[in-house]
């Protein structure tokens, strides 16, 4: 076999250089690079024997990604430990789980508010309600006291909300959406009026929002829960490992699209139409 060559399939040389890039972009040793680099050429010749070129080019790529995924999986690898920062981003996406503040759970009665005309007829009734419902403690029974107050053409809306922690977020840790997920986040107001009553029992006087006015029953105060650091990165270690593969490949796709502007061809539709593999 010539100097310089590795290998030969179908009449196409695999070279040493070649064989020494791949085992230096998939760490691994010569004689593994030089059968993946074997591998990859007879799977193009047996596509182009077939196929014709258009196939055995995809199949030649289908080598160069995998290598390509292999660099950027060993790349995310070596740069060490999750950090610090990339911990806090991971633990975000699933707080409810590892970084949760305390929650309160709340039901409320509100005079919704959909035209400015509406307003002092509705913070009216508003009053009526926090009347009827002041000395509840239950969800059941503020629920019937809020509903009995008559409201003419006025619409109220008396629901069971979803735990909520001072900063808005608003998550139910018994049913949690799935990871990365976005989380509901309330009205600040609320949240203020809400994280003002004294305690769990009791009511709030009425309260402006955006949406209209409410009356606030506590219903129930959940713990925080607190991960530490250093477990946080030890869980979160496998899933920060692949968004940096991500993020990584995201940034080598974004310099290829930047170098190599894609040019649709208006032919490739018909040629598409025309094209079909038989067996």
């Amino acid at each position: 076999m010539s100097a310089g060559v590795a290998a030969r399939v179908d009449g196409d040389s695999i070279s040493t250089a070649f064989v020494r890039d791949v085992a230096n972009a998939e760490n691994v040793t010569l004689p593994e690079a030089r059968r993946r680099a074997v591998s990859d050429a007879l799977f193009a010749a047996e596509a182009r024997d077939r196929f014709g070129p258009f196939a055995a080019r995809a199949a030649e790529r289908r080598g160069e990604a995998r290598a390509l995924l292999d660099d950027v999986s060993r790349r995310a690898e070596a740069t060490g430990p999750p950090t610090d920062a990339e911990v806090e981003a991971a633990t975000e996406r699933r707080f409810w789980e590892l970084d949760r503040p305390t929650l309160l759970r709340t039901t409320h009665a509100c005079v919704l508010v959909k035209d400015p005309k509406d307003d002092g007829p509705a913070r009216v009734l508003a009053e009526r309600i926090f009347a009827a419902v002041a000395h509840t403690s239950d969800p059941q029974a503020f629920r019937a006291a809020a509903l009995a107050v008559p409201r003419s053409r006025l619409d109220v809306r008396v629901e069971d909300l979803l735990p909520v922690a001072e900063d808005g977020r608003a998550v139910d840790p018994d049913a949690p959406p799935p990871p990365g997920s976005t989380v509901a986040r309330y009205s600040e107001r609320y949240v203020r009026a809400a994280f003002a009553i004294p305690a769990v029992g009791q009511v709030s006087p009425v309260v402006r929002t955006e949406f209209g006015y409410h009356v606030i029953l506590a219903v129930a105060r959940i713990a925080e829960h607190r991960v530490p650091l250093e477990e946080r990165r030890r869980l979160l270690e496998p899933e920060i490992l692949v968004r940096r593969k991500e993020l990584a490949l995201e940034a080598v796709l974004d310099r290829a699209r930047g170098s190599d502007p894609v040019v649709v061809e208006r032919s490739a539709s018909e040629l598409s139409e025309k094209a079909r593999v038989t067996e």
